[in-house]
């Protein structure tokens, strides 16, 4: 069809570009502008995952000690059209735990819609950038609301080992325990990590200096609303894909480019 027409056609010319200047062009994400001034702007080169990012070798070597942990055997690291078999067994069992908890619960399968869509993982070169262009305070508590088997999480933690806790709230138990498992594989330098099976609407946030928010699908605007009104004025949140209302300044925002045609965007806004 015409989308695989377009992409034959752009991986020809990204090849042809390729033969005449083996050297990529670095990427640059799209600058935020105020009266037509940058704010931010981070630059993108080929690194970690998915996607292309030019990282410190810190944050490189943090993030590859996450990935190692997750997908540690061979047959976890190959690839699939869906990504790695390591994340593809990772979302059947986020799947088989939001089944358990939708059959003790009661939940119809519409309002289990409004608490999980789907289970995804940020990219975690994407992570690094959004924490740099965070500025996070050495001693600051972090929250990762919607934690799911918590690869985000710990690589805020091994990403910026200076956070006193990094906190991960997970509705679904059978995740949660998934993430403790994750937790004691992770070698090396990390602030401390804890994982919590519990609602993200219901959280008191009134102790975090920064929170991450992943993937938009995980909860509903309701019930992140609901918790980020508890953060202290001047806390951080960093989200992908999605936008915050009123209360919070827009800080900077970091495009993810992690495919032809899938484009993510992550923001960095500031509670007023």
């Amino acid at each position: 069809g015409n989308i695989g027409r377009r992409r034959r056609r752009r991986g020809f010319l990204r090849e042809l570009c390729l033969f005449f200047d083996p050297t990529p062009t670095p990427l640059r994400c799209r600058p935020l502008t105020r009266s037509r001034r940058f704010l931010h702007q981070v630059t993108l080169l080929p690194k970690v995952g998915s996607a292309s990012f030019e990282l410190t070798d810190e944050e490189q070597a943090a993030c590859l000690r996450v990935e190692n942990a997750y997908d540690a055997a061979a047959w976890e690291k190959e690839l699939t059209e869906e990504g790695t078999k390591g994340y593809v067994n990772r979302r059947r069992k986020a799947n088989e735990a939001k089944d358990r908890y939708q059959s003790s619960s009661g939940l119809s399968r519409r309002e289990m819609k409004d608490r999980s869509l789907r289970y995804s993982e940020a990219d975690l070169g994407f992570v690094a950038c959004l924490l740099r262009a965070a500025e996070p305070s050495p001693g600051d508590v972090l929250y990762d609301l919607g934690s799911g088997a918590g690869r985000s999480t710990l690589a805020c933690a091994a990403v910026f080992p200076q956070f006193s806790k990094v906190i991960g709230i997970e509705f679904l138990a059978g995740l949660t325990k998934l993430a403790n498992g994750y937790k004691g594989k992770v070698r090396g330098r990390k602030a401390a990590v804890e994982f919590r099976t519990g609602d993200v609407a219901a959280a008191d946030l009134s102790g975090a200096g920064c929170v991450f928010v992943g993937p938009a699908s995980y909860m509903s605007d309701v019930d992140l609303g609901a918790a980020l009104n508890t953060l202290p004025s001047g806390a951080t949140v960093m989200t992908i894909d999605k936008r915050l209302g009123g209360g919070f300044g827009l800080v900077t925002e970091v495009e993810d480019p992690s495919g032809d045609l899938v484009l993510n965007t992550g923001y960095v806004y500031r509670k007023q």
